[in-house]
């Protein structure tokens, strides 16, 4: 039995280029999704630290005596950003609205103690993570004296 043998041995320069570039083309979108998963994972841990501080300042201004306005500080490595109004009808949401008949003057009783706060957390780059509005019950003791 006679095997033909062949002249050449391994494999060729250009076999060897193109064999590269096509692993190339394969794996670079591979890595452009574990960069991009990475960058999401970040920005949503980001966002979640940044929602328990905003709920940790809103829960923080529950009974306690504010004045309206408007107060600015750093948390956590976060710009935090707090508005107090006093309650007005118009500042409801449409549900809200519903739920109370449009009755403007339901509200009015309460509007002495009844604020409400909107909690804004901003990344230090000025990019908005997190926002909370809440109606805050400032009575001392939870109750109109």
């Amino acid at each position: 039995m006679c095997t033909k043998k062949s002249k050449t041995k391994g494999v060729t320069l250009a076999e060897l280029l193109i064999a590269l570039f096509i692993l190339a083309v394969v794996i670079s979108p591979i890595f452009g999704m574990f960069m991009w998963s990475s960058q999401a994972s970040i920005k949503a841990y980001k966002i979640s630290i940044a929602s328990v501080v905003a709920e940790m300042r809103m829960e923080e201004l529950v009974g306690t005596v504010i004045e309206p306005g408007t107060d600015e500080f750093p948390d956590k490595g976060f710009k935090v950003r707090i508005v107090v109004k006093n309650l007005v009808f118009d500042d409801l949401d449409d549900g809200l609205k519903d739920a109370l008949d449009n009755d403007s003057n339901i509200i009015s009783p309460y509007a002495g103690f009844l604020k409400m706060v909107t909690v804004t957390v901003h990344d230090n780059d000025g990019t908005v993570l997190c926002t909370q509005r809440n109606i805050i019950n400032t009575a001392t003791n939870g109750f109109v004296s």
